[in-house]
């Protein structure tokens, strides 16, 4: 199964709790709740799902905890985590909190995924810098630095994994409400990055065409 819309995943071994950021999430239009009540449940739903924030309980302990937070932790450059949890950092939210805090937090980053992604990450032969928008290529060592709007457009398909985008999200996306801007605008982006990724539409191996949008190989 792959969550469609905007789903949160949510684990925690407190089943009130869970309810209770369930009950608020669901509220939310476009939004969908996941509630794994252990680590084992959420990593399965982890490989099986997409979605665009996770909100972890750092007090699980169960035996599959610590494959968890590796695995978050590996999944940081494109999975925004929020951490709850008794004595957290200060990254993180510190129990007992206020819903309302915690419903803010995943707000800003349903609404601004580009935010989440800072770190480097590889995408093929290339590593992409999103703070600078630098795409370095690895073997050569030689670089380019990738306008705005196509490191949006980048950064919209690394947080989507190998699922698709279609080009309607897309364009709402990078472009916001602007009624002036023609899918034709976007397909010259796709074109400019993937020149920059060394590739074309007949010879893409990044950058993939699928019915009505586009995904990257990962």
């Amino acid at each position: 199964m792959n969550v469609a819309g905007k789903a949160i995943l949510v684990v925690t071994a407190d089943a009130a709790l869970g309810e209770a950021i369930a009950e608020q999430l669901d509220v939310n239009p476009g939004t969908t709740s996941v509630v794994c009540l252990g680590s084992t449940d959420a990593l399965e739903r982890l490989r099986a799902d997409r979605f665009a924030v996770v909100v972890a309980d750092d007090d699980l302990a169960d035996d599959c905890a610590e494959s968890l937070r590796q695995t978050l932790t590996g999944m940081h450059a494109t999975l925004p985590v929020i951490r709850i949890g008794s004595g957290i950092p200060d990254e993180g939210i510190t129990k007992p909190f206020r819903l309302g805090t915690l419903m803010a937090a995943v707000k800003e980053l349903v609404e601004h995924p580009a935010q989440a992604l800072l770190a480097p990450v590889e995408v093929g032969p290339f590593t992409f810098h999103p703070d600078t928008r630098l795409l370095e290529h690895r073997p050569s060592g030689t670089s380019n630095r990738l306008t705005e709007k196509e490191a949006l457009i980048l950064i919209e398909l690394l947080l989507a994994g190998s699922a698709p985008v279609d080009r309607n999200t897309l364009l709402g996306r990078v472009w916001g409400h602007d009624t002036r801007i023609k899918t034709h605008t976007l397909e010259t982006h796709i074109w400019r990055l993937r020149r920059k990724l060394g590739e074309n539409r007949s010879r893409a191996r990044i950058l993939l065409n699928v019915p009505g949008g586009y995904r990257l190989k990962t």
